[in-house]
């Protein structure tokens, strides 16, 4: 599952990436942190959920969540330090595990919010 801002100021802008969810999980309580999932780096460098943040007086940014249904669990590592260079075995950043879930995806579906502030 993906969350992403697509009209932040430097572009597509990722808030979390988390993946290895179970397939029978109907809910996500907030807060809590889905037994045996897998987070990845956000566009922050860090490891988890980081929440909208448009810039005051920015107008309402679009934050679309989309969730992949696979047939398979992404090959790879929890994530890579900041700085680091990434590649498609060692890292959790947002283009590995787009690559990772390459032909791998029988399902997608997004839903698109507004938050402003």
């Amino acid at each position: 599952m993906t969350v992403q801002d697509l009209d932040a100021p430097g572009g597509t802008f990722t808030h979390w990436l988390i993946r290895n969810i179970d397939a029978h999980t109907r809910r996500l309580p907030a807060g809590a942190h889905p037994p045996g999932a897998v987070e990845g780096r956000d566009s922050f460098g860090r490891t988890g959920y980081s929440g909208p943040c448009p810039p005051h007086g920015d107008r309402p940014h679009r934050y679309v969540l989309t969730v992949y249904a696979t047939d398979r669990r992404p090959p790879l590592s929890p994530g890579t330090p900041p700085g680091a260079s990434p590649d498609a075995s060692s890292g959790a950043s947002l283009d590995n595990l787009l690559r990772a879930l390459a032909g791998h995806t029988r399902a997608t579906c997004t839903l698109t919010g507004r938050y402003g502030r």
